[in-house]
């Protein structure tokens, strides 16, 4: 049955041990932070694995089964908290500690999550997440066909996907297969060692994408005082104004937002 978000549940353990396999090829961390557990099959598992679980569940009344499930099983390490992900502070629940995020995502909110714990104070070390086979591939895209989320993951880490996870997998089976994918290194050494703000880095970056059919000089135009300039500061960099930005490497905005 699914629950009232949509999600799917994992029914077999295949890829949660790929996922732990590839968690231990990665620093220790204090604790673990999973999104949407759902009826709990990666839960469990990562609590034979890790010494602090912490669990966030939208859905109330699967976090209050799944609190029931785990205390008459006697496993202690794991905290369930009822709540959106996206409403709730983080940094009461992980303080400085060293913490990764391990999660079967559910489908709707995969680009906002991984957002959010990117661009957050307090970064996890790792990530590594059960999504969608299509964004999986959106994640690890390159030139001429990068995208907002791609561009987002380099400028703070390196991602690669794992494998692919067949959609027989999961219960109610979904039309489409999944991956996992990990997102390591994360750290915000990219904007400190370059000296420029994370805030104006997206900031043209979001506006060029908004508009990601046009060539680049339309696109971003407003950021200047006329086309001219604009096209002049674009040339600067070593693009051509007619690019779109689906064709620019991480390096090649670096260079446009420096000039």
């Amino acid at each position: 049955m699914r629950n009232l978000l949509g999600q799917h549940f994992l029914k077999t353990l295949v890829p949660v041990e790929l996922m732990l396999k590839s968690a231990k090829e990665e620093p220790a961390v204090d604790l673990v932070l999973e999104v949407g557990p759902g009826k709990g099959m990666l839960t469990r598992e990562l609590a034979k694995n890790f010494s602090k679980i912490v669990a966030i569940e939208k859905d109330r009344r699967l976090a209050e089964e799944l609190k029931r499930n785990l205390e008459i099983e006697k496993i202690r390490n794991c905290e369930i908290i009822a709540d959106d992900i996206l409403q709730t502070d983080i940094e009461p629940l992980v303080g400085r500690k060293k913490y990764a995020v391990i999660a079967n995502i559910p489908y709707y909110l995969t680009s906002r999550l991984i957002r959010t714990f990117l661009e957050t104070d307090h970064q996890p070390s790792y990530m590594i997440l059960m999504v969608q086979q299509e964004v999986a591939e959106r994640i690890i895209a390159k030139p001429p066909h990068l995208n907002l989320l791609a561009l987002s993951v380099q400028a703070y880490g390196g991602a690669k996907i794992i494998c692919l996870v067949s959609k027989k997998n999961f219960a109610p089976q979904p039309k489409v297969d999944s991956a996992i994918i990990k997102i390591s290194g994360i750290s915000k050494d990219f904007f400190a060692k370059n000296k420029i703000s994370e805030k104006e880095f997206f900031k043209i970056l979001k506006t060029a994408f908004s508009q990601k059919r046009k060539q680049l000089i339309n696109s971003i135009e407003k950021f200047y005082d006329s086309k001219k300039t604009a096209s002049a500061q674009i040339k600067k960099a070593g693009i051509s104004p007619t690019s779109r930005p689906q064709e620019l490497t991480l390096t090649h905005w670096l260079k446009l937002v420096k000039a």
